[in-house]
């Protein structure tokens, strides 16, 4: 009997063995899943986390390029697009040969790039007025922009006024205080003036839709209005300053501060010089800018945008998409259609040749309509279809008066218009100014 339980104890005792060896099996295997798994998503989270690191850097990267180039001189626009993709291409290879030796391949082609105008005056000695014309004038009509800066001379004279009293100058649309003015549906503007109980410099940030206004020391007088940075610090009233669709930008009482200020705009040079002729003097041959960048201020073909594509791919993650690049832009990108070019013949008796080229950001250009416009109302209009950059020529006729404004406007599939107006003389003569 005794030899009967003996060995029942030691199958029992080999079973607890075998057992426990099973279970030690079972929890080193489930151990090496659980580690095997974290391992993997560790991984793969460090390179969803690098390829996000590298679309930023690589925005930075860009937008750096793209400002640079702008800055470099009084070039055309190839020029300056031929040398942001030498830059774009030096600063690829850099990148690229840091990723390799992370075991990542990563890549950032040039796609496109948007055409626009930079408008500067670098002369810290001048005030803010235009080369002909008051000294309340419209800089840049119609235009989405970017880049929007100053550096005022804060030790020029600017006006010694309270915060109170600046306000009340901006709510009854008073003269004594300089201030830019964007003017969209919901016009804000921007007045820089010594405070009368500090003594140093100060920039109010005004809503006349609302009449709330908000202010920021700027003893140095640097103000980055879409950055909303003010000699280098966050200023929030800046932020007020968010426009909606096109809008005007203007400087009110430019007579009243010195100093240089610079912004790049979505319009091409030409187009966008007469029609801030057009809006400041009354007429789109007197100018309000200097011929070329030998005075102030000046007009230069620019970078608005750039297109880039971007790839990142490691053994866990592959990233590609396209970025648009347009630094220190404030609302949406351009829609509204551009023109590219456009000429306005007269004839005489009335009779005018308008020849348009226009292109649209959506690429669904429209209709081109011509209105003639006398002093005592409009004439004549007609609407022809255009295809994007192709010259199109519209005949237009209307009484034998002595004056008309031409008003031409492209519009695009979804109703985004943009118009130009030039006063014209029928005399049959397109030399002087008005032809």
């Amino acid at each position: 009997m005794a030899d009967v339980n003996r060995s029942r104890a030691q199958l029992l005792l080999v079973g607890a063995l075998s057992l426990a060896t099973i279970f030690l099996l079972l929890s080193v295997l489930l151990n090496s899943v659980i580690y095997t798994e974290n391992l993997a998503t560790r991984q793969t989270n460090v390179d969803a986390d690098s390829a996000v690191t590298y679309r930023l850097d690589a925005q930075r990267g860009v937008g750096d390029a793209v400002e640079y180039v702008n800055r470099n001189g009084d070039r055309n626009y190839t020029d300056r697009y031929a040398e942001y993709e030498r830059l774009l291409d030096a600063w690829r290879g850099l990148r690229t040969n840091y990723s390799v030796t992370d075991g990542r391949y990563t890549n950032v082609t040039p796609e496109s790039g948007y055409e626009g105008t930079r408008v500067v005056d670098d002369n810290a000695s001048t005030t803010m007025t235009p080369r002909n014309g008051n000294a309340t004038w419209t800089v840049a009509p119609d235009v989405k922009s970017r880049n929007l800066v100053f550096d005022v001379n804060v030790s020029a004279g600017l006006p010694s006024e309270s915060a109170s009293d600046i306000e009340n100058i901006l709510q009854s649309n008073s003269t004594g205080v300089f201030r830019v003015v964007v003017n969209d549906s919901s016009p804000t503007a921007v007045a820089v003036y010594n405070n009368s109980s500090t003594g140093d410099a100060q920039l109010l940030v005004y809503e006349y839709a609302t009449g709330e206004y908000g202010t920021c020391d700027v003893p140095n007088g640097r103000i980055d209005v879409f950055r909303e940075r003010a000699d280098g610090r966050d200023c929030r009233p800046l932020t007020r300053v968010s426009p909606s669709g096109a809008y005007d930008v203007r400087f009110v009482d430019g007579d009243r501060a010195n100093g240089t200020y610079s912004l790049t705009v979505d319009r091409l040079e030409t187009p966008l010089r007469r029609s801030a002729n057009r809006a400041t003097n009354g007429n789109q041959c007197t100018p309000v800018y200097a011929p070329n960048a030998t005075a102030t201020p000046y007009t230069t073909p620019a970078v608005y945008s750039t297109t880039i594509r971007l790839d990142f791919a490691s053994t866990t993650t592959t990233y590609r998409t396209d970025e648009r690049i347009a630094p220190a832009e404030r609302g949406s990108p351009p829609s509204d259609p551009r023109f590219e070019s456009l000429s306005v013949s007269d004839d005489g008796a009335g009779d005018f040749t308008v020849t348009v080229n226009a292109t649209d950001p959506n690429g669904a250009l429209s209709t081109a309509s011509v209105e003639l416009v006398s002093p005592t109302g409009t004439q004549n209009t007609t609407n022809t279809s255009i295809t994007g950059g192709v010259s199109t020529v519209i005949p237009i006729s209307g009484p034998d008066v002595s004056q008309y404004r031409v008003v031409t406007t492209v519009v695009d599939a979804a109703g985004n218009r943009r118009s130009v107006t030039e006063k014209h003389e029928t005399d049959g003569d397109d030399a002087g100014c008005p032809p």
